[in-house]
């Protein structure tokens, strides 16, 4: 088939008066309508009719592009088949491959499990495979993504350096998030064996390619080491909040995410009680934290600085947020504590001195807020617990501001 267009010639031809053609052969010409816009046409007979195909506009689609998908179009009407029938086939096709790529049902798998996550967790799986799974594996079919293809995957993240022109850190956790993703990944392909768009789950093979790292348990303090400690906390010369932060997380022994994320809202005054709710635990169970008085009066003296956020301990750079995951330990840092005890480390302090003071482990362990997963143990009667937890948590308080330890320097109430 001779062609006729030279490439430039779609570049210069010009509008006129009345739309006019320029032909390339094989029934492939350029449209020039008076309004300036040039499209591509391919003129063809099937089954005795005549008929035009639209190809596309230039210059989005060039002279050589347009040849292409003339000849596409060309072989279509060979075989007796509309190419507006077989342009549809293929989009029809391509949708079918994209709604059951590894990225769309990793994305379904999400929307229904995450719900059942808390919010931190749920937000770390969704931003790990964004960042270390989509852009490698996404685009393909769940179906054809195999063990191989995961491998190199899974190292790369195992192995995850500083980024160039960074001080190099120890690496933190990146083996163990490999792991997890690999969890993830198989729980991904199980859910599309389940909907019939996956026939197995390759990285199961995975399965012990990554070592898992030796635990390394959060070191804490013992009573002995608390009279130095919140002296030196007392003297810290940074903001207020954090200071309180630190002293409301050795009082209430909470999670530091579960006090970073704390509001306004879940604080009960007049009840001396702070309710976390479910999606903010780790257990997606609701928590009850008993406030002593010591640390009532912390939270009234927060209230006079951060009462207007909705956060007890909103971040000073993005108000809407709340205080930096870092900020606490940071702070144990700057007190020379850095290495020897960090936020969550006070659970393990409160923990051995009440068992040491002779409370009942599963107090402690109730208000560690370590709940059975059998749900029998889970469904116990937990408000048979509160009253004792509320005096539990009220000798805490009383002994550290008492003068045996002379940390917390709260007024005393009658």
């Amino acid at each position: 088939m001779m062609r006729s267009l030279k490439p430039t010639a779609a570049k210069v031809a010009k509008p006129k008066s009345a739309p006019y053609k320029l032909a390339d052969g094989g029934g492939l010409y350029l449209l020039v309508n008076p309004s300036g816009t040039k499209l591509w046409r391919y003129k063809f007979r099937l089954q005795g009719k005549e008929q035009t195909y639209s190809l596309g506009s230039y210059p989005e689609l060039g002279l050589a592009q347009a040849r292409e998908e003339h000849e596409k179009a060309r072989q279509s009407v060979a075989q007796g088949v509309s190419p507006v029938l077989a342009r549809r086939i293929r989009k029809q096709k391509q949708m079918a491959e994209s709604a059951n790529s590894f990225e769309a049902i990793a994305r379904e798998w999400y929307a229904e499990v995450a719900p059942r996550w808390s919010a931190y967790y749920a937000n770390q799986v969704r931003v790990t495979l964004e960042r270390d799974v989509f852009s490698k594996v996404g685009k393909l079919k769940l179906r054809d993504v195999t063990a191989a293809d995961l491998r190199p995957i899974l190292k790369s993240v195992a192995v995850r350096t500083a980024l160039p022109g960074r001080k190099r850190k120890r690496d933190r956790g990146a083996a163990t998030v490999a792991i997890l993703i690999r969890q993830w990944c198989s729980a991904i392909f199980r859910y599309g064996v389940a909907i019939g768009v996956a026939d197995g789950d390759p990285a199961y093979a995975l399965k012990g390619l990554i070592t898992r790292p030796k635990v390394q348990h959060h070191r804490h303090l013992i009573a002995k080491e608390l009279p130095e400690f919140l002296t030196r906390v007392d003297g810290f010369t940074g903001t207020s909040e954090v200071k309180i932060a630190i002293q409301l997380l050795l009082l209430t022994f909470v999670r530091t995410g579960e006090l970073r994320n704390a509001e306004w809202s879940e604080v009960d005054v007049d009840h001396c009680l702070w309710r976390i709710p479910a999606r903010k635990m780790k257990m997606r169970r609701e928590h009850l934290v008993p406030l002593s008085s010591q640390s009532l009066q912390l939270i009234a003296d927060l209230r006079q600085v951060t009462g207007t956020s909705a956060y007890l301990f909103p971040n000073q750079r993005t108000p809407r947020a709340v205080m930096s995951m870092t900020t606490v330990n940071r702070a144990l840092e700057r007190i020379g504590y850095g290495g020897r005890v960090s936020g969550h480390g006070f659970r393990g302090t409160a923990s051995t001195f009440l068992n040491e003071s002779g409370y009942s482990a599963h107090l402690i362990e109730k208000q560690l807020a370590h709940d059975k997963r059998n749900i029998v143990e889970a469904s116990y009667n937990h408000a048979e617990y509160l009253q004792e937890r509320i005096k539990m948590m009220q000798f805490w308080g009383d002994f550290l501001s008492s003068d045996q330890s002379n940390i917390i320097p709260i007024k005393k109430t009658a």
